[in-house]
């Protein structure tokens, strides 16, 4: 008779949706991700996306101009978010002095970036984001859990629609590969520049409810960019590409690698109750880390941000019709 019972448990286990230790569980339309390194044996990876996944139309021509839609009012009242913390990033370990970073030549600073035992040890979050993306990105809800998401790889997510998005959790953007980073980020066609997130689709909403933290390990940039303008392959960390009806709200950014956001080929975008802060401790400045760009779009309304960086907070590109800002 028991052994009956327990024969009877396991089988039921083993039909159950996704158990407590996934990675990624998904109940009908709705994917919820845990990271990794919460899991009891996390997964380890240090391959990057293969080119063919990583193709995206980036036509230069502008899509024609659409007829103008109503904006997509965020719902009255502010998140509650904690204050800013005027440049200071979560406690890492003490950078080299000034002098010696400043006596690397860039061959040594991109050297220790392809330590792979390193990067062999570090658990990567980006496969199963994008998982989550696909098998919930369409008519669906994805649902990131509190904890650290720890991102090695470039994202493209600009096939979503009708598509719920809740971070709950920590987005850490690796920067002891910065020579990946610059050879594979997304060309984003204006001025030569390139993000690690093309994030896009129709009637898609990004809620961080003031506590998702996206930390781009800015300093790290800062320092290897040495008071120099663009960089080519230096990221953006967040670019809605192509997008209509998009709302983007309660997210705190720290330390971004380079703009903070990017708006291009878009319609009827939402961003509010942001809190963005990138600035330098070390004697290089942090040069173009802009709050947001905006680039050949349209119905783009901004409300109750927060932004310090070493650029403009925000600023209009080419040809944006109705930009609305709103101060409090």
């Amino acid at each position: 008779m028991y052994f009956l019972v327990v024969i009877q448990l396991l089988a039921v286990l083993s039909s159950w949706p996704g158990s407590a230790f996934a990675a990624i569980v998904k109940r009908g339309s709705t994917c919820t991700v845990t990271p990794l390194s919460a899991t009891p044996q996390p997964r380890r990876s240090i391959g990057t996306v293969h080119p063919a996944a990583r193709d995206v139309d980036l036509d230069v021509t502008s899509p024609g101009a659409p007829e103008p839609v109503s904006p997509q009012w965020p719902a009255p009242g502010r998140y509650p978010r904690p204050a800013p913390s005027k440049g200071s990033h979560p406690p890492r370990e003490p950078l080299a002095p000034a002098e010696t970073v400043h006596e690397r030549t860039d061959e040594e600073l991109i050297d220790r970036s392809l330590d792979h035992r390193d990067m062999a040890a570090t658990v990567d979050d980006t496969p199963q984001i994008v998982a989550a993306f696909k098998q919930c990105g369409k008519d669906g809800t994805i649902i990131f859990t509190e904890g650290t998401f720890n991102i090695r790889q470039v994202m493209n997510t600009t096939d979503l629609s009708n598509c719920e998005i809740e971070i709950h959790g920590k987005f850490v953007w690796s920067a002891d590969n910065i020579a990946y980073w610059l050879r594979s980020t997304y060309g984003v066609t204006y001025a030569g520049r390139s993000t690690a997130w093309l994030f896009g689709g129709k009637n898609v909403s990004m809620r961080g409810f003031g506590k998702a933290l996206f930390d781009g390990n800015g300093q790290v940039w800062i320092d290897q960019n040495r008071d120099q303008s663009n960089q080519n392959g230096r990221p953006i960390s967040l670019t809605v590409w192509r997008g209509t009806n998009i709302l983007i709200d309660g997210i705190t950014w720290r330390q971004s690698q380079f703009w903070h956001t990017f708006v291009a080929h878009s319609q009827n975008v939402t961003m509010t109750n942001l809190d963005m802060n990138t600035t330098s401790n070390s004697r290089w400045s942090a040069v173009n880390t802009d709050g947001t760009d905006t680039w050949n779009s349209r119905d783009i309304f901004i409300s109750n941000w927060t932004v310090t960086c070493g650029d403009v907070s925000s600023s209009p590109l080419f040809y944006p019709l109705h930009l609305i800002i709103r101060c409090f």
